[in-house]
């Protein structure tokens, strides 16, 4: 949180909190699994054409959505794009 955040809180204003503080990053994996996931195309098509196991890919997500925050892969891919991540 920061100071003008704390200022926010104790005058009363409402704000949104966003914790964008994140642990680690992404690995070479995840990073794919969000390029493909961004460019439209789903789980099946990484695992058939990208030779990528279902237990990857979902660990994958799982980990891109740990990564941003989110509770949905388009979130994260929606972040990813807004950050410039991808």
């Amino acid at each position: 949180m920061t100071i003008e955040q704390l200022v926010h809180i104790i005058e009363g204003d409402l704000i949104e909190i966003v914790d964008t503080r994140r642990v680690g990053e992404l690995n070479m994996l995840e990073m794919n699994v969000l390029s493909e996931l961004a460019k439209g195309h789903s789980i099946d098509y990484l695992c058939n054409s990208k030779k990528f196991t279902n237990i990857e890919v979902e660990q994958a997500i799982w980990n891109i959505n740990a990564y941003f925050g989110t509770s949905h892969y388009l979130e994260a891919v929606y972040k990813a794009y807004t950050e410039k991540v991808i």
